[in-house]
């Protein structure tokens, strides 16, 4: 991704909008100058060349490198609110990123992101100030504790990647261990179930069973025979008053049949007796008649007409005619007390029948043929034999798979815990596995970084100088030293000598060359490759000689990446700069000029 445009527009000093047409520039070295109209005795001071530098920052972080932002970076003096883009090109492809203040935005291409974004498309804050962004009132990379060194060039190198490894592996490790544990209480589990299964005996238990049930068996067999002589003697029982009620029955139907005879026979009686009885009633009715007439015939009147009689032969006549009647009266009379005298005979022999014994026969008939069925079910129950299986043989089956299944059982778990002591033993080792690949790692790139920072040290004229990083140093106590240290040595001392003791234009010189190196280191770690840097008054506290190798390090340094280099500085250097930024501070506020 390459800068192509700078916008500004009321970034402190600049008020109207200023473009740096950065695709109109040459790759190489310019210097960043200019003149300060309103307050000449300042010359090329306080015109806006830092300003042109942090809005760049602002743009891409919300501050300035002194973290700087809101209201401040506002130009003083103007009402509207600071506005700053940068066009970019990747590939063919150009975009633009704007942040303005009053209202606050952040957009990209049009469309508004959020600062994690920014920082994606281009890299985050701490790494720009240390890769193409110097300001002058930053401390550089040798300048900042060992503590901070070492927090940037962790994040830049993923160092971080390795720690999470190793502590990843750690708790990995300790899922292990106590996974071995878990493994180790099931074996001691399974262990402990086989060995009780093993100690459970259901033999005694099984022959015992066997034992009660022929005994069962025994009984049962007892009770069938028992009742089998039961049976038979019920039997003899039912026989015997099946007989007694076939000779009952054989009484009872003669006495039945001489009870219906007589029943009939005093019927045909009493329906003669009831006719003679009728008979004598009407001859009884006649021979009142009969006497009457005739006292009516003697007294010589005619019972008809009750005229006298001429002649007495009507009374003869009635006179015979009633000892008929009462002839016949008295037969029938007889023959009535006769057919009464039969009736109650006849009564008398059916009252005097004999009743036949034994007529509680048929209820003790029907107890003999319930006890009689109740003995064939019992037989028949008793001879259904229940099928019974010895439950004992079930759990000595069960207890044979329960320990099969055991022993398969304690094999895989120890399988899994052996299986889980290796896995622990794999992961503990890469706690420090990782770790000392985060060594390597390091120990390679420190390799890299002085290297690198040592030639710059000698393009810039410190000719037998070194300076030697490192980092996590082990105590004696066996713990780490987290920091990333440096330390100088000098062709004038005998020993090595902490950064931090030196000053002036030597450490200027120390610091440049560590800055050079670092920023490469942190470049081509990051992937990040810019197209321009932004060095701020770079040139203090060295001499005309430092300012001409320092100048001359930037060149070739452009040269080599193919890069804009940008150098501010108040004063006027001699030197063949591709070409000028011009920056002029009027009372309207600062205006860009590229001079070629």
């Amino acid at each position: 991704m390459k800068l192509q445009r700078i916008s500004i527009t009321g970034f402190r000093s600049f008020k109207a909008t200023q473009v740096l047409l950065l695709n109109k520039m040459y790759q190489g070295l310019w210097l960043v100058t200019g003149e300060n109209e309103v307050e000449p005795g300042l010359g090329a001071n306080a015109i806006g060349k830092s300003s042109l530098f942090d809005a760049v920052h602002w743009c891409l972080y919300g501050k300035t490198s002194r973290s700087l932002k809101a209201g401040t970076i506002n130009s003083w003096d103007f009402d509207k609110g600071a506005s700053v883009s940068l066009v970019t090109m990747n590939g063919t492809k150009t975009s633009t990123l704007t942040r303005t203040q009053s209202p606050n935005t952040l957009t990209w291409e049009g469309e508004p992101v959020d600062q994690t974004r920014v920082d994606q498309l281009f890299i985050p804050q701490e790494l720009m100030l240390h890769t193409w962004y110097f300001p002058q009132f930053t401390s550089a990379f040798i300048d900042l504790k060992p503590e901070q060194r070492m927090e940037i060039y962790t994040e830049v190198m993923r160092l971080g990647l390795w720690d999470e490894k190793s502590d990843l592996a750690k708790r990995v490790s300790e899922a292990y261990k106590e996974l071995v544990r878990e493994k180790e209480l099931e074996v001691v589990k399974w262990e402990t179930q086989l060995l009780t299964l093993k100690k459970t005996d259901y033999l005694p238990q099984k022959a015992e069973w066997d034992r009660q049930r022929l005994a069962r068996k025994r009984a049962r067999e007892a009770r069938i025979k028992t009742a089998r002589s039961d049976l038979v003697k019920a039997r003899l029982i039912v026989q015997n008053l099946n007989r007694k009620m076939l000779a009952y029955d054989k009484k009872l139907k003669t006495f039945n049949e001489r009870v219906k005879t007589l029943g009939k026979y005093i019927d045909d009686l009493r329906q003669k007796e009831t006719r003679a009885s009728t008979t004598v009633a009407q001859l009884d009715q006649q021979r009142l008649r009969l006497v009457k007439e005739h006292s009516l015939v003697k007294q010589g009147v005619c019972p008809m007409c009750k005229q006298k009689l001429p002649t007495k032969a009507l009374a003869l006549t009635l006179a015979a005619s009633l000892k008929e009647i009462n002839e016949k009266l008295r037969l029938e009379r007889t023959q009535a007390d006769l057919l009464t005298t039969q009736i109650e005979e006849k009564e008398k022999e059916l009252a005097d029948l004999p009743t036949p014994e034994n007529n509680k026969l048929e209820s003790i008939w029907g107890a003999a043929v319930q006890e009689m069925e109740s003995i064939e079910r019992e037989i028949r129950n008793e001879e259904k034999e229940k099928v019974e299986k010895n439950p004992f043989i079930d759990l000595i089956q069960q207890q044979a798979d329960d320990v099969i299944n055991a022993m398969a059982m304690l094999e895989v778990r120890r399988e899994e815990k052996a299986e889980s002591e290796q896995m622990q033993s794999r992961s503990a080792f890469w706690i420090k596995g990782f770790k000392e690949i985060r060594y390597q790692v390091m120990e390679e790139s420190l390799r890299q970084l002085n290297t690198e920072v040592n030639e710059c040290l000698h393009q810039l004229g410190l000719i037998g100088w070194e300076i030697t990083f490192s980092a996590e140093k082990e105590t004696k106590s066996g713990t780490v030293k987290r920091g990333f240290l440096c330390s100088v040595r000098s062709p004038h001392t005998s020993n090595v000598v902490p950064w931090e003791a030196w000053s002036g234009g030597e450490s200027q010189r120390l610091r440049l060359g560590a800055q050079f190196g670092i920023s490469n280191l942190l470049v081509a770690r990051s992937g990040f490759n810019p197209s321009v840097e932004f060095w701020d008054e770079p040139t203090q506290y060295l001499s005309g000689g430092g300012v001409h190798d320092l100048l001359a390090q930037l060149e070739e340094r452009a040269n080599r990446y193919g890069r804009i280099i940008l150098l501010a500085d108040h004063r006027s250097l001699n030197y063949p700069f591709k070409g000028n930024i011009h920056i002029a501070k009027t009372a309207e506020g600062s205006t860009i000029d590229i001079r070629y």
